[in-house]
């Protein structure tokens, strides 16, 4: 029996070439990032090799295409190569970095020189890169399994292995490379423009308003048979701890959960809940609430030790964080995750919305409607952080953060700018402030049936 072992993984967009006088590239899948193995088959006692790309989320196959003697692989740019078989259409490849268009380069062209020898075609124009930043898969690996990080709701088994179509299959979800910020969005922020938007907690006035606001001073032609593929290393989801566990020391940075887009980041089921909700976060909400971060005086609020802060981040994102010496660092670390999203999680509503419900008198019924309608995964995201508010909120009278001291302190890390002028980020940040306070009492009242002070 043939049985197949992926010897590299790598992201990348894959293109088919449309010959028509000129080269023009027709994006396959959607334009969405593809996981692109290189495969190696000697079950039949001599090696071949082949190229499958497949869409993550669908396990759609989009490309297979061997690797034969007569292959011309070109890199004509930086984060670009061609791919040509007699026979086929010429296939491109936008990669997420330009490390990722040398490095496969290099095994194509070494695969290619087994077979025969070497080649080279001429270079043409790459298409223009598409939209958003890609994520990096991980590389340089005899064989590949990991899991998809479906797993299970709180209070479930700590580790479960999720299979896809039936099948145990590889996913992409790592940290991303260095990447320019994507162009600002029209219409977003207030005041002069720059070149990326900020989070709003970026800046020192917003910082400075927000602790004196709060009341408190504290290959064959074949279609791909993907579950051919010989899988030699166990990896698997712990969703207790969000980490991926039994992963190769290179492939540590996979467990990377800060400033991650909420797609690339492994996600849990979780009741009550229409999409699934990153596991970190329900991790972090766990510990916190089991280390009676709900009594904690000012618990948000207060600013942990940078240095530890940092350290136990570290830990997270290398799957290795297991307990803490100060629950603020935790809850802080709460914020930190949403302030370092790629978009703010607010980023997606409206502007006229957000202004139109700071402006105006607590109508529940309406705010119920706003925050019911937002779109997937923002709605559930958004529903799942004022219920985490509500729980701090509804033990005020111990740990004195108001429906209001909470808005103001969390909100600033939901909404990213575009304004360079302090004031003007002020001015936007007490908006936000007023939006995620009635957002808030209108969940606790809708929820909870608790009456919070949105004065």
């Amino acid at each position: 029996m043939s049985v197949e072992i992926s010897i590299h993984c790598v992201n990348a967009v894959v293109y088919e070439s449309i010959p028509d006088g000129e080269r023009n590239w027709q994006p396959l899948g959607g334009a969405q990032w593809a996981e692109m193995h290189i495969f190696k088959d000697e079950g039949n006692g001599m090696a071949t090799f082949r190229i499958v790309a497949w869409i993550p989320e669908t396990t759609e196959v989009i490309l297979n295409s061997n690797i034969v003697a007569s292959t011309l692989w070109v890199a004509s740019a930086e984060d670009f190569a061609e791919m040509n078989n007699p026979g086929e259409p010429v296939f491109g490849f936008y990669f997420p970095a330009p490390e990722d268009t040398v490095q496969i380069t290099t095994i194509v062209d070494k695969t290619v020189q087994k077979l025969k020898g070497t080649f080279s075609a001429p270079a043409v124009l790459p298409p223009p890169p598409p939209p958003g930043p890609p994520v990096d898969a991980p590389t340089g690996a005899e064989a590949v399994e990991e899991v998809a990080p479906e797993a299970e709701a709180e209070g479930a088994a700590e580790e479960e292995l999720v299979e896809v179509g039936g099948r145990v299959l590889s996913i992409s979800r790592t940290a991303p490379p260095p990447h320019p910020d994507p162009p600002a969005a029209s219409g977003t922020g207030t005041g002069g423009k720059s070149a990326r938007r900020r989070s709003l907690a970026e800046f020192k006035e917003v910082e400075d308003a927000t602790l004196k606001a709060t009341e408190i001073a504290l290959k064959d032609g074949r279609p791909s048979n993907i579950s051919e593929v010989e899988h030699k290393l166990h990896v698997s989801f712990n969703a207790k701890r969000a980490a991926y566990e039994g992963l190769p020391d290179e492939w540590s940075h996979m467990n990377q959960q800060f400033g991650l887009a909420i797609s690339n980041v492994p996600r849990v089921s979780v009741e009550g809940y229409e999409e699934r909700i990153p596991a970190v976060l329900v991790m972090m909400r766990r510990y916190l609430e089991e280390n009676s971060g709900r009594d904690q005086v000012g618990i948000f609020r207060l600013a942990p030790d940078k240095d530890d802060c940092n350290f136990v981040k570290s830990q997270i994102n290398k799957g290795k964080f297991t307990e803490c010496s100060d629950v603020n660092i935790i809850a802080n670390l709460l914020k930190v995750w949403f302030r370092e999203l790629p978009e703010g999680l607010y980023n997606d509503i409206p502007e006229a919305t957000i202004h139109r419900i700071a402006d105006s008198p607590l109508d529940v019924p309406a705010i119920v409607e706003t925050y019911s309608s937002l779109h997937e995964p923002h709605r559930s995201l958004i529903l799942w952080l004022l219920d985490m508010m509500a729980g701090i909120v509804m033990n005020e009278s111990v740990n004195k953060m108001s429906a209001k001291n909470m808005a103001i302190v969390m909100s600033p890390n939901l909404f990213q700018t575009n304004a360079e002028n302090p004031m003007a980020a002020l001015t936007m940040a007490q908006k936000i402030a007023d939006f995620t306070t009635k957002l808030l009492a209108s969940r606790l009242q809708e929820k909870f049936q608790y009456d919070a002070r949105v004065q």
